[in-house]
């Protein structure tokens, strides 16, 4: 189980998560779910992620590609709203992308997702991601 906690407060944002994985009962390893984007002077997001690690990293992968290409990414939107709407439409490529595969050996989509931070000229603002689970195919 995964923990992460992201708080709005008037002084600003406080993220907080585990690092804690488990894929059985021997199987217990660490790997980061805070992932933080950052354009000093301009722009710090925090991304936190729960659910299936191979999704979440997708997403994460997918978001970190675009920063480099033209188009909308992360560091190139002009508000935190924009931003999230960004996160949402790469949760949604990677769910077309391997859903399917993903279900045809029985494992679940499944991620969650807490988003915040603060671009220059607006206050800080936090989103949470609606979880997305797509259960395994029913022999």
């Amino acid at each position: 189980m995964t923990y992460c906690i992201g708080m709005l407060m008037d002084a600003g944002l406080v993220f907080l998560s585990d690092t804690r994985t488990n894929a059985g009962v021997d199987q217990i390893n660490t790997f980061r779910k805070m992932n933080v984007f950052e354009r000093r002077g301009d722009r710090v997001m925090v991304l936190l992620s729960a659910g299936n690690l191979a999704v979440t990293q997708s997403v994460v992968n997918l978001l970190e590609e675009r920063i480099g290409e033209p188009g909308d990414s992360l560091m190139s939107v002009s508000n935190l709203f924009d931003a999230a709407c960004h996160v949402g439409h790469c949760v949604r490529e990677v769910y077309r992308r391997d859903a399917d595969s993903l279900r045809a050996f029985g494992i679940d989509f499944n991620i969650s997702l807490i988003f915040g931070g603060q671009i220059a000229g607006e206050p800080p603002r936090l989103f949470n991601g609606s979880s997305i689970s797509m259960p395994p195919a029913i022999s």
